[in-house]
């Protein structure tokens, strides 16, 4: 297996996961489901303390503002004395209902990447117990 060409953790390329930053939509409406409000920050917390890899804190705001002109979640201007404004927002029935469509996309796609992982390992093996 040394004739084949790795893929190094800085490239770029779908077999290392380059192409899921789209599973943060999911995530942040499961976190919004769980409080009433959330500013932006607190969002950004709550993926740092579930996500290994780090996040992207643009990419989360651009994604809020994605959900948000989807109608998917609401957001409002939080006033507080002597603090700047933040603006908090809440999951609304729309994005119940596109959170339960990712669950159910999900839910297909785990079947179908367990069949994946399965005929990959087999294929993995024997390659290895072939000597190639």
């Amino acid at each position: 297996m040394e004739d084949i060409k790795k893929i190094t953790a800085d490239e770029s390329c779908s077999c290392r996961g380059a192409n899921l930053d789209k599973l943060i939509q999911p995530s942040i409406l499961i976190i919004l489901s769980k409080y009433s409000k959330m500013h932006g920050y607190a969002i950004v917390r709550e993926l740092e303390d579930i996500e290994s890899a780090g996040v992207d804190k643009a990419g989360i705001y651009r994604t809020l503002k994605i959900l948000e002109e989807r109608g998917h979640i609401d957001s409002e201007w939080q006033n507080e004395d002597d603090k700047p404004s933040k603006k908090v927002f809440s999951l609304n029935r729309s994005g119940y209902y596109c959170l339960y469509n990712w669950v159910s996309t999900l839910r297909n796609y785990k079947i179908k990447l367990d069949k994946i992982i399965e005929d990959g390992d087999a294929a993995l093996k024997k390659i290895t117990d072939d000597g190639k």
